[in-house]
């Protein structure tokens, strides 16, 4: 009798039990903000390999309708043997709730034992991340806006541009995380010139690197995140690190398409592809404000009576010696000796005052006089003063004149 049972033993092969799923490891059931290109990982309790058919079938949630099937004895499905098998899938839709459906047997396990497969739509499924950010223009600021070349400081920045970025919060629950913004530049203004600082909820005076090969305004190392379902607005505020050799009315023009110049994170919310570029207008203007009125050309050359052989210039410029050009006040020369002077006051011409024939009558040979140039007071903002060199009057005598009489005559006496 227990020879037989040896026997009975050894000619009786021993089933092992059907594999069963211990884990949906990528993505998890009922996962959200899942990449819309995922490869899906499912470990089971043991070893399987592939049947020898038999189809791995991704569906949409609301509807049923089959997005991808894919044969399982194809390339897109690995299982070697491991406990782990995975599935490469085409791109899915953003924003979708999708489910796996498994056939039976399509998996087994090395004693041919199948896989009883997945038919419940709620055994695994999962929905892709949203792809509703947007980028839009904001209106809290009037753009353009002019840049004053006394804007030379960090307190003296002016805000130039804004927009708005908004998380549509369709069904991921995921934010909307930027971490890099790019302004493309145009425009004839001195880019190089100026520093550009972005303002808001996630950022703080972020200074950006101007490129001028590729036209570009970047600010990186950004560490935005605009919450599902909210939005957030930023400024760009630019002051003068150079303002220097400026040319009034220069145009600084900024624009930003959100489909192609944000860099965000592949973990939450996407841009829509829908976004339309927007900027600030025509651009900033560079504003030249003057502070003064200053000789560009000296006066020299002056005989008392005649005009000046070099005559004058004045300029209204700021404190750089850039041009105000639209300065268009009359600017008249003063001096305080006891000479006078002729055809002393010019109309300015964008931002300069040129006078043609200026002239001083002094009352003594070499008598010295200052000349103080002065624009229109009571008209716009009254600018300093400024004078020239002293200047000499050479009296030069044009007749002979007796000026005391002779009297007195005797021959040969004096």
């Amino acid at each position: 009798l227990g020879i037989l049972l040896l026997i009975g033993l050894a000619v009786c092969p021993v089933y092992a039990a059907a594999p069963t799923v211990s884990s949906f490891i990528t993505p998890s059931d009922n996962a959200t903000g899942v990449s819309e290109s995922p490869s899906l990982i499912l470990q089971f309790d043991q070893n399987v390999v592939k049947g020898s058919s038999g189809n791995i079938t991704i569906k949409k949630y609301s509807d049923d309708s089959t997005i991808e099937t894919i044969a399982v004895t194809s390339g897109s499905v690995s299982a070697a043997g491991s406990a782990f098998v995975t599935i490469t899938l085409s791109t899915l839709g953003f924003g979708t709730r999708y489910y796996v459906s498994i056939d039976a047997n399509a998996l087994k396990n090395g004693s041919a034992e199948g896989f009883a497969g997945i038919s419940s739509k709620d055994t695994w499924d999962f929905t892709t991340k949203d792809n509703d950010g947007t980028l839009t223009a904001s209106g809290t600021i009037s753009e353009p806006i002019a840049l004053p070349s006394t804007a030379t400081t960090t307190g003296a920045a002016v805000d130039i541009f804004d927009f708005t970025l908004t998380d549509g919060g369709a069904s991921d629950g995921l934010a909307l995380a930027v971490t890099q913004v790019v302004l493309n530049t145009s425009g004839t203004g001195p880019f190089a010139k100026v520093t550009f600082r972005l303002n808001g909820p996630d950022a703080a005076d972020v200074s950006g690197t101007y490129s001028s090969g590729a036209n570009t305004l970047t600010f990186s190392g950004l560490t935005i995140s605009v919450a599902n379902a909210a939005n957030e607005t930023y400024t760009v505020n630019a002051y003068y690190s150079d303002n220097t050799n400026l040319s009034e009315n220069q145009t600084l023009i900024l624009s930003i398409d959100g489909d192609t110049d944000l860099t965000v994170s592949g973990t939450g919310t996407q841009i829509s592809g829908a976004n339309a570029a927007i900027s600030n207008s025509t651009g900033s203007t560079l504003n030249i404000t003057a502070t003064t009125v200053a000789f560009t050309t000296a006066p020299a050359g002056s005989v008392s009576g005649s005009a000046l052989t070099t005559q004058p210039i004045v300029t209204a410029q700021d404190a750089a010696g850039n041009t105000d050009v639209d300065f268009t006040e009359t600017v008249t020369l003063t001096e305080s000796s006891s000479g006078t002077l002729n055809n002393s006051t010019q109309t300015a011409t964008g931002g300069i005052a040129t006078f043609t024939s200026l002239a001083y009558t002094a009352t003594a040979d070499g008598q010295s006089f200052i000349l103080t140039a002065n624009d229109q007071d009571g008209i716009g903002t009254d600018l300093t003063t400024s004078n020239a060199s002293a200047i000499n009057a050479d009296v030069v005598a044009t007749k002979m004149v007796i000026t005391a009489a002779p009297a007195g005559s005797i021959s040969s006496t004096a």
